[in-house]
């Protein structure tokens, strides 16, 4: 093992990736949670500066931050995905944190929201793409519970997050986007 320079023990793996590579393998799906709570921080203050016509400065700061931190995570999994796919493979297998792996489409839907006042093309198609992952993963980890191979121990609220999540943040992206006929399909499927 080498030892770097401020006298810690390098894994070996590390060594040949990369400290980006060693971020990526030990960044959670869970990390997403901050995009919707940023987001949802702005779309609130969008809404107040529309309500009290104030100029929209704060609002959009927060938003370009949830686009940041989006796009950070975003990158790290995909690092994640190709350098430590065991790391993945076993976040997507666990039984609680398996969930937040589909946070990933519905902060993508999120910031499509934040992204259509600016440009109504890039917004639609962060809009699809997180549309379909969240439906994907949905389906798939939906189905996967319904096997029965699951210990009743490991049965939490997250269990709701793809599907639950995913159908009312289609919803409002959908009716922030004009689609309001798909809006009603999916805000009855989260209900």
């Amino acid at each position: 093992m080498a030892i770097d320079s401020i006298g810690l023990q390098s894994n070996p793996q590390e060594l040949k990736t990369g400290w980006i590579a060693s971020v990526a393998a030990r960044t959670p799906a869970a990390y997403f949670g901050m995009v919707l709570g940023l987001v949802g921080l702005g779309n609130a203050w969008r809404a107040a500066e529309q309500t009290w016509h104030i100029g929209n400065g704060v609002s959009e700061w927060i938003l370009a931050l949830a686009a940041a931190v989006w796009a950070i995570l975003v990158v790290l999994f995909a690092i994640k995905a190709i350098y430590a796919m065991d790391k993945l493979v076993e976040e997507i297998n666990h039984p609680v944190q398996c969930c937040f792996v589909g946070l990933s489409g519905v902060a993508t839907m999120l910031i499509a929201v934040a992204a259509e006042p600016y440009s109504y093309a890039a917004g639609a198609t962060l809009f699809l793409i997180g549309f379909a992952y969240t439906a994907i993963f949905a389906v798939w980890r939906t189905g996967s519970l319904w096997r029965g191979e699951r210990d009743p121990a490991t049965t939490t609220a997250v269990l709701y997050l793809p599907t639950v999540a995913g159908s009312f943040v289609t919803a409002t992206a959908a009716s922030s986007l004009g689609r309001v006929p798909i809006n009603g399909v999916h805000l009855v499927d989260g209900v």
